[in-house]
């Protein structure tokens, strides 16, 4: 306003009307841009758009960064679970004890055998780094490089095959003991 106020009062003292009216002119046609450029913008946020970095944040909202803090507080679970695991699986191998056979140390295997599902479901959604030293954000790499490397040592890790077959054939064979070996698998997450 102060700028429309000041040419006005140049115009003015050099008192030519042409030009006057030609500021005025300017500023009705400065006024309706304004105006329609406010009704357009109101036209078109009236619809949800997302820019692309809000799209990319959308779309990457569930991945973990390699080094998120929630990413290493389930580490140490797993980590956890891995040196349960090494004990447990080599006593029960080894000596058949009965305690082992008691609910307790059932319910407790049954989460660590859910704790890595799930850590195979989690690893799907964490970043990676490459070779080069870039942090790897893209669902569909992550995906892929996973599957290239831990994920069949994880899942081989992961199945309980020796209660599976247990199960099927019906019968506590020893051999069906030897898959729980696989299990030790988990002791790469170390």
């Amino acid at each position: 306003m102060e700028k429309n106020e000041k040419f006005k009062r140049i115009f003015k003292s050099h008192s030519t009307t042409g030009l006057m009216e030609e500021l005025e002119k300017i500023q009705d046609m400065h006024k309706s841009s304004i105006n329609s450029s406010t009704r357009e913008r109101k036209l078109t946020f009236s619809t949800p758009m997302l820019s692309s970095e809000e799209g990319e944040k959308k779309k990457n909202r569930c991945l973990l960064k390699q080094n998120d803090k929630w990413k290493q507080k389930w580490d140490i679970i797993i980590i956890i679970c891995a040196i349960y695991n090494c004990f447990s699986i080599s006593l029960q191998i080894s000596f058949r004890p009965a305690m082992m056979e008691e609910s307790a140390f059932i319910y407790i295997n049954t989460l660590t055998d859910i704790a890595f599902f799930l850590d195979i479901i989690i690893n799907f959604r964490v970043s990676f780094i490459n070779d080069t030293g870039d942090e790897i954000n893209e669902p569909r790499a992550i995906a892929i490089n996973y599957l290239k490397g831990m994920f069949w040592i994880d899942l081989a890790a992961t199945l309980p095959i020796d209660e599976i077959l247990s199960l099927i054939f019906d019968s506590k064979n020893d051999l069906f003991m030897l898959f729980a070996l696989l299990k030790m698998g988990r002791l790469l997450k170390l």
